[in-house]
């Protein structure tokens, strides 16, 4: 359904943009965290531990919909595959650099905090 469609990625750059709006001070693309960043636990990250990733899942979702076919499902594996080990890679190297206090965060992601 391409308003479904639609939705899926508007709401895709929304999170993008609000998250990278919260992230500014940390923003890079490795998942490896900044030196002496701080960790960014207010706004859209302290309901979600990677929006960021939330978001490009979703426009990728959203191009999925609009091309099924079984290269764009592979493709679509794929990326899912590479951000559930970049945020797990964040989140151990996150773990050690803020101890305890990333461990508290919520994720409303349901796969390990992607």
């Amino acid at each position: 359904n391409p308003i479904i469609s639609q939705i899926i990625l508007i709401s895709g750059f929304v999170i993008l943009i609000i998250a990278a709006y919260y992230l500014r001070p940390s923003l890079r693309v490795s998942p490896i965290p900044k030196d002496k960043a701080p960790l960014i636990d207010k706004g859209i990250y302290s309901y979600i531990k990677h929006p960021m990733y939330l978001a490009v899942m979703l426009i990728a979702s959203s191009l999925l919909l609009n091309n099924f076919n079984e290269i764009t499902f592979i493709v679509f594996i794929a990326l899912y595959l590479v951000l559930r080990a970049k945020a797990n890679m964040e989140e151990h190297l996150l773990k050690k650099i803020h101890k305890f206090e990333y461990s508290k965060k919520k994720s409303l992601f349901p796969i390990r905090g992607i």
